[in-house]
């Protein structure tokens, strides 16, 4: 197998902008050839999230394990996820991890709630969406500004305190993987985006501010020889 991270294609005015995979080619081993096949029957690559991860396979099962077993805890939906995911993400400057969101919420809620949720808008979200998009903006901006009130406006949608607890956990976990990923060079990829509806694949570069010539490629050499809920950068 080959994961080597490679060049994108790119042609014409401006940088070749190229793959920065800062750990480089994670060494072969049977737990990191599974997530490789699980992002391929998934997606057709292995995205860069996974090669990050496929540098410790264990360390990158528990995280998924923690981030689903707290969503469940918390009563999360797919779409609540999505929210609390997309919203934090976006404000930490992180492109990542609202794509892979975007695309779920395109496919369970449509894409033009997607699309919105990308813009920053609420418009879209109902009551209990609204409260967890506000909830995950204090977490991402300013976490030590946080009143009673605030857990108030979760507490009349649902939410009991245990189930708080659970969800700011969830929140300052997909702000860490973001982190995570960003820091070690983890970028979107063209062909992901170009899974994306169109109406939310503008949003996205919009939002991420990546125009075409500043995705990362993936090629024929990103497949291996040989969808969990939780691979191709979405653990939760």
């Amino acid at each position: 197998m080959n994961h080597e991270s490679s060049a994108t294609g790119a042609t014409g005015p401006g940088p070749r902008i190229r793959d920065v995979l800062l750990l480089g080619v994670a060494p072969p081993s049977d737990a990191a050839s599974t997530l490789a096949e699980e992002d391929v029957d998934d997606l057709g690559f292995v995205t860069n999230v996974t090669k990050v991860g496929m540098h410790d396979p264990a360390a990158s099962d528990e995280l998924f394990s923690l981030l689903t077993t707290t969503a469940e805890a918390a009563g999360l939906s797919t779409v609540d996820r999505g929210v609390a995911t997309v919203v934090a993400a976006n404000l930490i400057g992180d492109s990542y991890c609202p794509l892979a969101y975007a695309r779920k919420l395109a496919e369970v809620a449509s894409p033009e709630f997607a699309a919105s949720l990308l813009r920053g808008s609420d418009e879209l979200l109902d009551e209990r969406g609204r409260a967890i998009a506000a909830w995950a903006r204090i977490i991402a901006q300013s976490p030590r500004s946080a009143t009673a009130a605030d857990l108030e406006a979760l507490l009349r949608v649902g939410f009991d305190r245990a189930q708080i607890l659970r969800l700011t956990l969830f929140i300052t976990l997909r702000i860490a993987f973001a982190t995570l990923n960003g820091a070690l060079g983890a970028r979107p990829e063209a062909a992901y985006v170009d899974l994306l509806d169109p109406i939310v694949r503008e949003a996205w570069k919009v939002a991420s501010g990546t125009p075409d010539l500043q995705l990362q490629g993936a090629s024929a050499s990103d497949r291996p020889d040989q969808e969990r809920d939780g691979a191709n950068g979405d653990p939760g």
